[in-house]
């Protein structure tokens, strides 16, 4: 199917199909998409798409968020911030032209290309996925407590790390996800690199705690 506007914005709720959209700096917005190809092009609008399944997807807007991502995905923002919540499995190229990068792998991850042109990139890797990891940033590279047996840095200025990220945990087959050996590199120019360990069930968890001690604050602030 092909979507498209002059500026103005799409809200597609479930899209199943091959499609092709171009709003002309109109935002993007759809719950689901499933298809062979996606290929959006917001120029400088945002893609919301909370979950896309297709064997190639190619997206340009001025901002992308996702939920999750499955295929052979090619993203592209025009400075604006890109997000992948959930978990991206396949394959994956990104380019920011200078925006920020927030990443998290899934359990299928294969071959990872990130290229910020100086802006920040945080990246988390699922416990169940063996990955080498190849990143460098000029503000430096910050690595999580449970990457850094395998990822070292290779200089002293902690601007470049490198090493591989065994598999802690087995995958479980209900889930549908097939374990693999992923290739990440990260190239953030000018910016800097966040390397967490943290799957995304974690991250939630970690959200959830935040927020009630939040709460326990307000409520001895009133006291």
């Amino acid at each position: 199917c092909n979507l498209s506007s002059n500026k103005g914005h799409i809200n597609a709720r479930v899209i199943n199909c091959d499609a092709n959209v171009k709003t002309n700096g109109g935002n993007m917005t759809s719950k689901r998409i499933t298809g062979t190809a996606l290929s959006c092009d917001a120029g400088k609008g945002q893609c919301d798409m909370r979950a896309i399944y297709a064997n190639t997807v190619n997206v340009t807007a001025g901002e992308i968020l996702t939920g999750s991502v499955h295929g052979d995905i090619t993203m592209a923002t025009l400075g604006g911030k890109l997000t992948i919540e959930s978990g991206m499995d396949g394959n994956l190229k990104v380019h920011t032209n200078g925006g920020e990068a927030d990443i998290q792998l899934g359990s299928s991850a294969k071959e990872v290309d990130v290229n910020s042109a100086g802006g920040e990139v945080h990246m988390r890797v699922p416990s169940d996925l063996e990955a080498k990891v190849d990143a460098k940033g000029d503000r430096g590279v910050l690595i999580d407590e449970a990457l850094k047996e395998g990822i070292k840095y290779t200089d002293m200025t902690c601007q470049v790390a490198s090493g591989v990220v065994s598999a802690s945990q087995q995958t479980s087959g209900a889930r549908g996800y097939t374990p693999t050996k992923a290739t990440v590199t990260i190239d953030a120019g000018t910016g800097f690199v966040e390397l967490r360990g943290k799957d995304w069930l974690s991250s939630l968890g970690s959200k959830f705690q935040k927020l009630r001690e939040l709460k326990t604050l307000r409520i001895v602030q009133k006291w």
